[in-house]
């Protein structure tokens, strides 16, 4: 949906990239933000089930996350000269995409096709586990004797369900490709 949206109005380009940036080390230092929280929690928790080890464990957890998250925000302002150029970049590319009509509906067919294909393949396999018999079966567990019903199948129904596998994946390749 994003390709599409992204295609149709290249204007939104520059904020989708930068926003996708920019919530990148936002994540990490919100994710320093409740590790340090959480270090807190564990250094008062006086029920014994944290120790301090795993609450220090955890703060410098925190700390390497947000130095991280720093180190992000560096790299993007060093890199946004360079983040800028692809974006033009991208927006040239959009412009001649759209004079070619097939890289647009291509996805699609193949989507569609995959679909079918996958469609095929779910009712094939529910057609293929009706074949089995079931069977009581029991099986010592722990020194008990647990009983169980199992499905067995054929050799044939075996050699059907990998028969039906290869194909599925030849297939799908082929549909990628």
């Amino acid at each position: 949906v994003l390709f599409l949206v992204l295609f149709m109005f290249p204007k939104c380009i520059p904020i989708t990239v930068w926003v996708s940036a920019i919530l990148v080390p936002l994540t990490l230092g919100g994710g320093g933000v409740f590790l340090f929280f959480l270090s807190s929690d564990y250094e008062e928790d006086q029920s014994g089930v944290h120790s301090e080890f795993k609450a220090l464990a955890v703060k410098v957890l925190s700390f390497a996350t947000w130095a991280i998250a720093g180190i992000f925000f560096i790299v993007l302002f060093i890199l946004r000269q360079k983040i800028n150029l692809a974006i033009s970049i991208t927006k040239a590319a959009v412009r001649a995409v759209r004079e070619v009509r097939l890289c647009i509906t291509f996805p699609f067919l193949q989507l569609v096709s995959f679909l079918f294909l996958f469609i095929a393949m779910v009712l094939y396999s529910a057609l293929l586990a009706t074949t089995g018999v079931m069977t009581t079966q029991t099986d010592a567990v722990f020194n008990n004797e647990v009983e169980f019903t199992a499905q067995e199948f054929t050799s044939f129904g075996h050699y059907r369900f990998w028969f039906m596998m290869l194909v599925f994946l030849l297939t799908s390749a082929f549909i990628i490709t």
